[in-house]
Order: C-alpha cells, then structure tokens, then sequence
C-alpha cells in the first residue's frame, strides 16, 4: 500500500433499504425505496442518505419527482454534511411495452440525466411489436 492510499479513508459504501427519514422542520416523513451511505459520512452523525432511489410503478413521474425534491429540501437544515447528493427515479412505463425511464437528480440542477430503456425479447424480429406477451 503506498502512502496515498494509507492517507484515504476509508469509503465503504451500506445500503439503508428503504427505511423511514423525517424532517426537523416541517415535521413530514419520507421512505425511499433504497439508497445508499458512505460509512465515513454515518460516522460523522449524518443520518439520512447519500443517495437515494425511487421506484414509481403506480406512481407518476411528477410525484416521483416531488419526492427527489422532498429529500434535496429535507434531508440538511443545519448541516451540509448531512446532504442528499443525488437522487434516481425509476419510472415503470408501460409493462407490455417494457419500458422504463430513468431520471439522475443531483443537488442543486434544474434538469436531470434521463435515459429510456426499452426492453425486446430475445425472439423478436425487427418491426415486430415490443414484448407482445408481458
């Protein structure tokens, strides 16, 4: 091990599953679907996630979004360290067609990285209906 590594910390990254946050101010509560925490950050005393991960099935995009920015608005009101840094929407579409859209929120933007995915069966011929049988 060189001496630049022995001077890193340690970033061991811990899932937190989908586990219940509440906000100092405004006395809401807020449950992701998962998310993620460095334990260096949890042994600093933060307590809510780095990241966070939001499935929407029934759930439209607009309240999926609504819920990325509950944790940006509520996750620090006194310490920076405390901070949601990014957030991801996975937005089930329509089932037959196997879609899914992708949203990556960071702290702080106005827009996300998007990505739409598509999903084909492994037995279908171009021009044929997407997943006919979902």
């Amino acid at each position: 091990m060189d001496a630049a590594q022995r001077q890193m910390p340690a970033r061991d990254i811990l899932r937190v599953g989908s586990t219940r946050y509440e906000s100092d101010g405004n006395l809401t509560a807020k449950e992701a679907d998962d998310g993620i925490i460095t334990t260096d950050r949890l042994l600093t005393g933060a307590t809510f996630p780095s990241f966070v991960l939001e499935v929407a099935n029934s759930q439209s995009l607009a309240d999926a979004r609504k819920a990325i920015k509950w944790w940006f608005q509520n996750s620090s009101p006194n310490d920076p360290r405390d901070e949601v840094q990014c957030g991801l929407i996975a937005k089930i579409g329509d089932a037959r067609l196997g879609e899914i859209i992708f949203e990556l929120w960071r702290r702080n933007t106005r827009r996300p990285k998007k990505a739409y995915l598509q999903l084909q069966s492994s037995d279908q011929q171009p021009g044929q209906e997407l997943n006919p049988d979902l």
